[in-house]
């Protein structure tokens, strides 16, 4: 007995813990780890806004430094994290410190509750598992360091959400948006494709092979020995690549998940990529989970909208057209 009521009281504290109100954030030992929205409103935890005052206050090193000293094991769990990009040095000094200890930290994703020992945090920490939470919060200078913008001239492909607070996204891949928003995108694509820049050849190549692969099958016989080299920025890294070699990336579906998020329902590709929109998206990303029971507009296939003015359509909120479901 004792064993199955172990985990229920667990998720019944954290739960609790993320519906603490925002006070929280003065002290040292918040309850759960976590980034992201938790719990069933998606709130954000106490422990995430101290870390966010921290690292956001004139000296946020000296503050995670003493947040590490003073907090509990939740407490140096933030702080590790944020002196991972801070003070490396520092961060490996620690890591090593509490590496044999396997100290157990609660944590949260969701309404999933489990924990982490140290071990498991810096794999999470040096992996990248919390880059695309933290980044806007990084003082600028180290955002720079650790998240560098693409050059122009460089291909880089960043899904929809990426905000200009995240990433200074390039021209290119700023044109390349606008012409998958258009009404024709495939026209701009095929444009791009024959007669852009190597950098904008790669954009349109990419779009047309979920787009139009009628129209791709012949560029890629075209290009397939072209040796023109340019930088593809991926992962904050990047390197040169010839356009046959970027055609070989393309095919690996590397680029899908990103781009899904940049297609708008209409222009869903067909075929063997009509996965990509197997049903439409008929709500706002940030629609309120509070208003679930809203029921889907006529023809849409897609379950409940969490938001009483949801339409088929381009999955922002404003009217459109339903979009049968297939």
């Amino acid at each position: 007995m004792r064993a199955r009521l172990q985990p229920l009281l667990l998720t019944l504290l954290l739960l609790a813990t993320a519906a603490a109100p925002a006070r929280a954030i003065s002290g040292n030992q918040p309850g759960v780890f976590a980034f992201g929205g938790i719990g069933f409103s998606g709130a954000t935890s106490p422990g995430e806004l101290k870390f966010r005052e921290i690292m956001t206050s004139d000296d946020p090193e000296a503050g995670f430094r003493a947040w590490f000293r003073d907090g509990g094991n939740v407490g140096k769990a933030y702080a590790l994290v944020a002196l991972y990009y801070l003070d490396p040095e520092r961060y490996e000094m620690s890591k090593a410190r509490f590496a044999d200890q396997h100290l157990q930290v609660p944590t949260m994703e969701g309404c999933s509750v489990s924990t982490l020992n140290y071990e498991q945090l810096t794999e999470n920490i040096e992996a990248g598992r919390y880059d695309s939470t933290l980044k806007r919060f990084l003082p600028e200078h180290v955002r720079e360091e650790h998240f560098p913008a693409p050059a122009e001239g460089a291909f880089a492909l960043h899904p929809a959400n990426t905000s200009a607070a995240q990433i200074e996204l390039s021209t290119d891949e700023t044109a390349f948006r606008q012409i998958l928003a258009s009404d024709d995108p495939i026209d701009g694509l095929s444009i791009w494709a024959t007669g852009g820049s190597p950098v904008q050849r790669a954009y349109g190549l990419l779009g047309l092979y979920y787009l139009a692969p009628e129209l791709y099958q012949p560029l890629k016989t075209r290009y397939a020995d072209d040796t023109t080299t340019f930088i593809v920025f991926t992962d904050g890294e990047s390197a040169p690549l010839n356009t046959g070699d970027f055609i070989a990336l393309i095919e690996t579906d590397r680029y899908q998940q990103d781009l899904a998020t940049l297609l708008r329902p209409q222009h869903a590709p067909q075929g063997d990529k009509a996965t990509l929109f197997a049903t439409p998206n008929c709500c706002p990303a940030d629609a309120s989970a509070a208003k679930a029971d809203v029921p889907s507009p006529s023809g849409c296939a897609c379950p409940s909208c969490a938001c009483s003015d949801c339409s088929c359509g381009d999955g922002d909120g404003k009217s459109a057209a339903p979009v049968p479901a297939p």
